[in-house]
Protein backbone atom coordinates (compact mmCIF):
# COMPACT_ATOMS: atom_id res chain seq x y z
CA UNK A 1 0.00 0.00 0.00
CA UNK A 2 2.69 2.15 0.81
CA UNK A 3 4.60 1.75 -2.66
CA UNK A 4 1.58 2.41 -4.34
CA UNK A 5 0.76 5.81 -2.33
CA UNK A 6 4.31 6.87 -3.33
CA UNK A 7 3.32 5.77 -6.90
CA UNK A 8 0.34 7.35 -6.98
CA UNK A 9 2.28 10.76 -6.00
CA UNK A 10 4.15 10.52 -9.17
CA UNK A 11 1.99 9.51 -12.07
CA UNK A 12 1.62 11.96 -14.86
CA UNK A 13 -1.82 12.61 -16.68
CA UNK A 14 -1.78 11.00 -19.93
CA UNK A 15 -3.42 13.46 -23.05
CA UNK A 16 -4.87 15.55 -19.86
CA UNK A 17 -5.86 18.85 -20.26
CA UNK A 18 -5.05 21.26 -17.98
CA UNK A 19 -7.44 22.64 -15.56
CA UNK A 20 -8.67 25.97 -16.37
CA UNK A 21 -10.72 28.03 -13.65
CA UNK A 22 -13.75 29.79 -14.32
CA UNK A 23 -11.95 33.11 -14.78
CA UNK A 24 -10.06 31.64 -18.07
CA UNK A 25 -13.61 31.32 -19.37
CA UNK A 26 -14.64 34.90 -19.30
CA UNK A 27 -16.12 34.30 -16.00
CA UNK A 28 -15.26 36.74 -13.24
CA UNK A 29 -12.51 35.83 -10.38
CA UNK A 30 -14.54 36.64 -7.64
CA UNK A 31 -12.65 35.96 -4.70
CA UNK A 32 -9.64 37.78 -6.74
CA UNK A 33 -11.80 40.78 -7.81
CA UNK A 34 -14.13 40.98 -4.56
CA UNK A 35 -13.42 43.40 -1.57
CA UNK A 36 -14.76 40.60 0.99
CA UNK A 37 -15.39 43.52 3.47
CA UNK A 38 -18.62 43.75 1.44
CA UNK A 39 -20.12 40.54 2.32
CA UNK A 40 -23.06 40.41 0.16
CA UNK A 41 -20.97 40.71 -2.91
CA UNK A 42 -18.77 37.67 -1.73
CA UNK A 43 -22.52 36.14 -1.39
CA UNK A 44 -23.29 37.10 -4.39
CA UNK A 45 -20.12 36.11 -5.98
CA UNK A 46 -20.29 32.58 -5.12
CA UNK A 47 -23.29 31.72 -6.09
CA UNK A 48 -22.94 32.73 -9.56
CA UNK A 49 -19.63 31.12 -9.63
CA UNK A 50 -21.69 27.99 -7.97
CA UNK A 51 -24.40 28.40 -10.78
CA UNK A 52 -21.85 28.88 -13.46
CA UNK A 53 -20.63 24.98 -12.42
CA UNK A 54 -23.28 23.85 -12.44
CA UNK A 55 -24.77 24.87 -15.76
CA UNK A 56 -21.17 24.23 -17.31
CA UNK A 57 -21.42 20.60 -15.77
CA UNK A 58 -25.31 20.24 -17.23
CA UNK A 59 -24.48 21.21 -20.75
CA UNK A 60 -24.13 18.12 -23.13
CA UNK A 61 -21.96 18.23 -26.12
CA UNK A 62 -22.79 16.53 -28.90
CA UNK A 63 -20.12 14.62 -29.73
CA UNK A 64 -18.85 14.12 -25.77
CA UNK A 65 -20.72 12.00 -22.77
CA UNK A 66 -19.46 13.16 -19.53
CA UNK A 67 -19.99 10.25 -17.97
CA UNK A 68 -22.62 11.63 -14.98
CA UNK A 69 -24.74 7.99 -15.24
CA UNK A 70 -23.41 4.40 -14.07
CA UNK A 71 -26.35 3.09 -16.81
CA UNK A 72 -23.41 2.82 -19.47
CA UNK A 73 -26.67 2.19 -21.81
CA UNK A 74 -27.93 6.04 -21.49
CA UNK A 75 -24.63 6.87 -23.54
CA UNK A 76 -25.89 8.23 -26.38
CA UNK A 77 -24.73 6.20 -29.52
CA UNK A 78 -23.32 9.09 -31.17
CA UNK A 79 -20.37 10.47 -28.86
CA UNK A 80 -17.19 10.47 -30.13
CA UNK A 81 -15.51 11.31 -27.00
CA UNK A 82 -16.32 9.59 -23.37
CA UNK A 83 -14.91 10.57 -20.46
CA UNK A 84 -15.84 8.22 -17.25
CA UNK A 85 -12.99 9.16 -14.92
CA UNK A 86 -13.62 9.32 -11.02
CA UNK A 87 -16.70 7.02 -11.48
CA UNK A 88 -15.40 4.54 -9.02
CA UNK A 89 -16.20 1.77 -11.64
CA UNK A 90 -14.75 -1.77 -10.57
CA UNK A 91 -15.90 -4.15 -13.21
CA UNK A 92 -15.61 -3.57 -17.46
CA UNK A 93 -18.65 -6.38 -18.28
CA UNK A 94 -18.53 -7.79 -21.50
CA UNK A 95 -20.21 -5.40 -24.62
CA UNK A 96 -20.05 -2.59 -21.88
CA UNK A 97 -19.54 -0.26 -25.14
CA UNK A 98 -20.95 -2.14 -27.87
CA UNK A 99 -23.31 0.43 -29.12
CA UNK A 100 -20.38 3.64 -29.04
CA UNK A 101 -19.42 2.72 -32.78
CA UNK A 102 -18.55 6.03 -33.07
CA UNK A 103 -16.23 6.71 -30.00
CA UNK A 104 -12.72 7.70 -30.62
CA UNK A 105 -11.76 8.36 -27.12
CA UNK A 106 -12.60 6.78 -23.78
CA UNK A 107 -11.30 7.59 -21.20
CA UNK A 108 -11.47 5.25 -17.97
CA UNK A 109 -8.52 6.06 -15.72
CA UNK A 110 -8.86 7.31 -12.12
CA UNK A 111 -11.63 4.44 -11.26
CA UNK A 112 -11.32 1.28 -9.44
CA UNK A 113 -11.39 -1.56 -12.39
CA UNK A 114 -9.61 -4.41 -11.62
CA UNK A 115 -11.94 -7.08 -13.89
CA UNK A 116 -12.16 -6.85 -18.00
CA UNK A 117 -14.18 -9.16 -19.57
CA UNK A 118 -12.73 -10.52 -22.54
CA UNK A 119 -15.16 -8.51 -24.81
CA UNK A 120 -15.46 -5.86 -22.76
CA UNK A 121 -13.96 -3.46 -26.28
CA UNK A 122 -16.42 -5.03 -28.66
CA UNK A 123 -17.93 -2.80 -30.71
CA UNK A 124 -15.46 -0.01 -30.58
CA UNK A 125 -14.69 -0.23 -34.00
CA UNK A 126 -13.57 3.35 -33.50
CA UNK A 127 -11.49 3.78 -31.03
CA UNK A 128 -8.54 5.41 -31.68
CA UNK A 129 -7.13 6.33 -27.95
CA UNK A 130 -7.96 4.43 -24.66
CA UNK A 131 -7.34 5.46 -21.06
CA UNK A 132 -6.96 2.92 -18.31
CA UNK A 133 -3.93 4.75 -16.31
CA UNK A 134 -4.61 4.75 -12.15
CA UNK A 135 -6.79 1.71 -11.76
CA UNK A 136 -6.16 -1.43 -10.09
CA UNK A 137 -6.10 -3.76 -13.22
CA UNK A 138 -3.54 -6.87 -12.27
CA UNK A 139 -3.75 -8.58 -15.80
CA UNK A 140 -4.64 -7.86 -19.52
CA UNK A 141 -6.51 -11.40 -20.46
CA UNK A 142 -5.47 -12.38 -24.09
CA UNK A 143 -7.25 -10.71 -26.64
CA UNK A 144 -8.67 -8.02 -24.55
CA UNK A 145 -7.75 -5.25 -26.76
CA UNK A 146 -8.47 -7.75 -30.00
CA UNK A 147 -11.66 -5.27 -31.27
CA UNK A 148 -9.35 -2.24 -30.88
CA UNK A 149 -8.03 -2.19 -34.38
CA UNK A 150 -8.06 1.33 -35.17
CA UNK A 151 -6.45 2.64 -32.01
CA UNK A 152 -3.31 4.69 -32.11
CA UNK A 153 -2.38 5.58 -27.98
CA UNK A 154 -2.88 2.97 -25.33
CA UNK A 155 -2.26 4.29 -21.52
CA UNK A 156 -2.83 1.18 -18.79
CA UNK A 157 0.16 2.93 -16.89
CA UNK A 158 -0.44 3.09 -12.29
CA UNK A 159 -1.81 -0.11 -12.32
CA UNK A 160 -0.91 -3.51 -10.92
CA UNK A 161 -0.01 -5.02 -13.88
CA UNK A 162 2.87 -8.01 -13.08
CA UNK A 163 3.18 -9.73 -16.49
CA UNK A 164 2.20 -8.96 -20.20
CA UNK A 165 1.61 -12.11 -22.12
CA UNK A 166 2.61 -13.11 -25.91
CA UNK A 167 0.54 -11.61 -28.06
CA UNK A 168 -1.66 -9.17 -25.88
CA UNK A 169 -1.07 -6.28 -28.44
CA UNK A 170 -1.08 -8.72 -31.41
CA UNK A 171 -4.28 -6.67 -33.20
CA UNK A 172 -2.71 -3.04 -32.66
CA UNK A 173 -1.02 -2.72 -35.59
CA UNK A 174 -2.14 0.57 -35.77
CA UNK A 175 -0.71 1.54 -32.02
CA UNK A 176 1.93 4.60 -32.05
CA UNK A 177 2.09 5.18 -28.29
CA UNK A 178 1.95 1.83 -25.40
CA UNK A 179 2.25 3.34 -22.01
CA UNK A 180 3.05 0.70 -19.29
CA UNK A 181 4.94 1.90 -17.06
CA UNK A 182 4.64 2.39 -12.61
CA UNK A 183 3.11 -1.10 -12.74
CA UNK A 184 4.68 -3.88 -11.38
CA UNK A 185 5.70 -6.02 -14.31
CA UNK A 186 8.18 -8.50 -13.72
CA UNK A 187 7.67 -11.00 -16.88
CA UNK A 188 7.62 -9.95 -20.13
CA UNK A 189 7.06 -12.59 -23.05
CA UNK A 190 9.34 -13.11 -26.15
CA UNK A 191 6.16 -11.81 -27.80
CA UNK A 192 4.43 -9.35 -25.72
CA UNK A 193 4.80 -6.82 -28.59
CA UNK A 194 4.28 -8.56 -31.35
CA UNK A 195 2.50 -7.23 -34.06
CA UNK A 196 3.02 -3.63 -32.48
CA UNK A 197 4.38 -2.52 -36.07
CA UNK A 198 3.82 0.59 -36.12
CA UNK A 199 4.35 1.68 -32.59
CA UNK A 200 7.22 5.16 -31.67
CA UNK A 201 7.26 5.46 -28.13
CA UNK A 202 7.19 2.53 -25.15
CA UNK A 203 7.08 3.40 -21.96
CA UNK A 204 8.32 0.90 -19.65
CA UNK A 205 9.81 2.48 -16.26
CA UNK A 206 8.98 2.20 -12.77
CA UNK A 207 8.26 -1.26 -13.15
CA UNK A 208 10.31 -4.55 -11.55
CA UNK A 209 11.58 -5.67 -14.71
CA UNK A 210 14.94 -7.72 -13.87
CA UNK A 211 15.44 -9.73 -17.20
CA UNK A 212 14.69 -8.85 -21.22
CA UNK A 213 14.27 -12.07 -22.91
CA UNK A 214 16.28 -12.60 -26.12
CA UNK A 215 14.29 -10.97 -29.36
CA UNK A 216 11.13 -8.91 -26.86
CA UNK A 217 11.58 -6.20 -29.31
CA UNK A 218 11.81 -7.80 -32.35
CA UNK A 219 9.61 -6.75 -35.11
CA UNK A 220 9.19 -2.98 -33.49
CA UNK A 221 11.11 -1.41 -36.86
CA UNK A 222 9.14 1.85 -36.18
CA UNK A 223 9.95 2.19 -32.23
CA UNK A 224 11.64 5.63 -31.91
CA UNK A 225 11.57 5.78 -28.26
CA UNK A 226 12.06 3.26 -25.31
CA UNK A 227 12.06 4.07 -21.43
CA UNK A 228 13.38 1.22 -19.20
CA UNK A 229 14.42 3.22 -16.53
CA UNK A 230 13.71 2.73 -12.61
CA UNK A 231 13.68 -1.14 -13.57
CA UNK A 232 15.91 -3.98 -11.97
CA UNK A 233 18.08 -4.44 -15.00
CA UNK A 234 21.38 -5.77 -13.93
CA UNK A 235 22.35 -7.42 -17.29
CA UNK A 236 21.35 -7.76 -21.12
CA UNK A 237 21.75 -10.05 -24.10
CA UNK A 238 23.14 -9.33 -27.15
CA UNK A 239 20.27 -9.80 -28.97
CA UNK A 240 17.94 -8.00 -26.56
CA UNK A 241 17.59 -4.83 -29.05
CA UNK A 242 17.70 -6.86 -32.17
CA UNK A 243 14.93 -5.86 -34.80
CA UNK A 244 14.96 -2.18 -33.34
CA UNK A 245 15.67 -0.20 -36.38
CA UNK A 246 15.00 3.17 -35.75
CA UNK A 247 15.50 3.34 -32.21
CA UNK A 248 16.58 7.13 -31.94
CA UNK A 249 16.57 7.27 -27.76
CA UNK A 250 17.55 5.00 -25.07
CA UNK A 251 16.89 5.68 -21.19
CA UNK A 252 17.64 2.97 -18.29
CA UNK A 253 18.57 5.54 -15.72
CA UNK A 254 18.40 4.09 -12.24
CA UNK A 255 19.20 0.57 -12.94
CA UNK A 256 21.32 -1.56 -11.16
CA UNK A 257 23.98 -2.00 -14.02
CA UNK A 258 27.89 -1.71 -12.94
CA UNK A 259 28.89 -2.80 -16.79
CA UNK A 260 28.03 -2.08 -20.19
CA UNK A 261 29.18 -4.21 -22.97
CA UNK A 262 29.19 -2.65 -26.73
CA UNK A 263 27.72 -5.89 -28.09
CA UNK A 264 24.48 -5.05 -26.32
CA UNK A 265 24.15 -2.12 -28.64
CA UNK A 266 26.50 -3.33 -31.46
CA UNK A 267 22.84 -3.82 -33.70
CA UNK A 268 21.10 -0.31 -32.73
CA UNK A 269 21.11 2.67 -34.97
CA UNK A 270 23.61 5.90 -34.72
CA UNK A 271 23.27 8.32 -33.76
CA UNK A 272 21.78 7.37 -30.27
CA UNK A 273 20.66 8.86 -27.15
CA UNK A 274 21.13 7.69 -24.30
CA UNK A 275 19.88 7.86 -20.66
CA UNK A 276 22.57 6.05 -18.26
CA UNK A 277 23.05 6.66 -14.69
CA UNK A 278 23.75 5.03 -11.12
CA UNK A 279 21.10 3.51 -9.17
CA UNK A 280 19.37 5.87 -6.58
CA UNK A 281 19.13 2.52 -4.32
CA UNK A 282 22.77 1.89 -4.11
CA UNK A 283 24.51 5.35 -3.16
CA UNK A 284 28.13 3.11 -2.89
CA UNK A 285 27.38 1.80 -6.54
CA UNK A 286 30.29 2.79 -8.89
CA UNK A 287 30.53 1.80 -12.69
CA UNK A 288 33.74 -0.01 -13.64
CA UNK A 289 34.48 2.65 -16.40
CA UNK A 290 37.56 0.82 -17.52
CA UNK A 291 34.93 -1.32 -19.81
CA UNK A 292 33.53 2.00 -20.89
CA UNK A 293 36.00 2.80 -23.23
CA UNK A 294 33.77 1.99 -26.27
CA UNK A 295 31.18 4.17 -24.83
CA UNK A 296 33.72 7.12 -24.29
CA UNK A 297 34.69 7.00 -28.00
CA UNK A 298 31.01 6.92 -29.34
CA UNK A 299 30.37 10.02 -27.00
CA UNK A 300 33.76 11.57 -28.76
CA UNK A 301 32.91 10.90 -32.15
CA UNK A 302 29.26 11.83 -31.74
CA UNK A 303 27.88 8.73 -32.51
CA UNK A 304 26.21 8.56 -28.83
CA UNK A 305 24.84 11.45 -27.09
CA UNK A 306 23.18 11.84 -23.58
CA UNK A 307 19.44 11.72 -23.61
CA UNK A 308 19.66 14.24 -20.62
CA UNK A 309 22.69 16.70 -21.58
CA UNK A 310 25.18 16.58 -18.70
CA UNK A 311 23.03 14.51 -16.64
CA UNK A 312 25.67 11.62 -16.96
CA UNK A 313 28.49 13.88 -15.81
CA UNK A 314 27.61 13.96 -12.68
CA UNK A 315 25.59 10.67 -11.28
CA UNK A 316 27.32 8.43 -13.57
CA UNK A 317 30.14 7.48 -10.83
CA UNK A 318 33.32 5.61 -11.50
CA UNK A 319 35.56 3.62 -9.56
CA UNK A 320 38.29 5.60 -11.00
CA UNK A 321 36.66 9.10 -10.52
CA UNK A 322 34.10 10.59 -12.60
CA UNK A 323 32.85 10.09 -15.85
CA UNK A 324 34.58 13.09 -17.12
CA UNK A 325 38.21 12.45 -15.88
CA UNK A 326 37.61 9.08 -17.99
CA UNK A 327 40.36 9.10 -21.01
CA UNK A 328 40.84 6.94 -23.92
CA UNK A 329 42.99 6.87 -26.51
CA UNK A 330 42.01 8.10 -30.04
CA UNK A 331 38.85 6.50 -31.73
CA UNK A 332 40.91 3.21 -33.64
CA UNK A 333 43.45 2.92 -32.07
CA UNK A 334 42.95 1.15 -28.80
CA UNK A 335 40.46 0.02 -26.57
CA UNK A 336 42.14 1.17 -23.49
CA UNK A 337 41.39 3.88 -21.18
CA UNK A 338 43.64 5.75 -18.91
Amino acid sequence: MLRGAIRASRRVPFRHTPYRSPRHHGTRNFWRDCNCLNRCCCVTGLALLLLWLKNAAATPTKSSFLGEHMNLTQIPASATKVSLRFKHISQLPGGAFSHLQHCTDLDLSHNRVSYIDTEAFTGLSSLQRLDLRNNEISSLPPGVFSPLKQCTALNVSSNMITAIEDDTFAQQSLLVELDLSLNYIRVLGPHSFRGLVMLKVLYLQENDISFLPRGVFTGLTQLNTLHLDSNQISSLDNNTFQGLYSLERLSMVNNPMRELEWEWFATLPRSLALGLSSSEQDTDMSWNCDSLCWLKQEEMAGTITWHAPGFVGYSLKCTQGSWSDVYCSKLGESNLCF
